[in-house]
């Protein structure tokens, strides 16, 4: 079902790039700026590899993948204020926060706001849009930038190229992906527990 959606994701790649992405993982020809128009600058290319591969996403990639999936990683910018992804809207691509934070807000009878209550504020190293990534729903959540914001971004389709070339490294980033969801429904379960117990006391008294 999870390969299913990521067949149907349009993947906007270059041509030659899916030859390109299998020569790399197989060692035959490593990524320079020349290969490609798609690739980021060589001189920022290795270390923002070693800032993905300290993040829990990329965690335990090893170099010579981390060289393939590198020209699949679409550098996006946003000015303070700007609304990232909206709540409600399609999506297909995950976001790793390079620089900069951004606030999670999510819609609710209660919420004043145009975009709903702040549920989370995330920052540097951290990633979002991972959930529409793997079932291709809806967005589930508006994000905002707070300030002068940088991101990576990986699409549905790209996922699913790294899946058809290098198989290994697709399960350690989807094992990664469900570490992450994992993290975040624990942290849910006891917000929602803190917040029935907060009821409770408000209605004994």
């Amino acid at each position: 079902m999870v390969l299913a959606n990521f067949r149907r994701a349009d993947r906007r790649l270059p041509a030659g790039f899916l030859l390109f992405f299998f020569r790399v993982v197989q060692n035959d020809v490593k990524a320079t700026p020349a290969m490609g128009d798609w690739l980021l600058p060589q001189e920022c290319s290795v270390k923002t590899a070693r800032f993905l591969q300290d993040q829990p996403l990329f965690g335990g990639v090893d170099d010579q993948a981390m060289t393939a999936i590198m020209p699949l990683m679409r550098e996006l910018d946003f000015a303070a204020g700007e609304v990232i992804v909206e709540e409600g809207d399609d999506g297909d691509s995950l976001f790793v926060i390079c620089s900069g934070s951004v606030e999670v807000l999510k819609a609710s009878p209660e919420s004043a706001g145009l975009f709903g209550k702040r549920i989370a504020v995330l920052k540097t190293g951290d990633v979002f849009g991972e959930m529409e990534l793997i079932d291709t729903q809806h967005r589930s959540a508006t994000v905002r930038a707070l300030e002068p914001v940088s991101t990576l971004a990986l699409t549905n389709g790209d996922l699913f190229c790294i899946h058809e070339f290098d198989p290994p490294t697709f399960t350690l980033i989807v094992m990664n992906l469900a570490r992450e969801l994992s993290r975040r429904l624990r942290s849910i379960d006891d917000l929602a527990v803190r917040c029935m117990a907060s009821n409770n006391v408000a209605d004994s008294s």
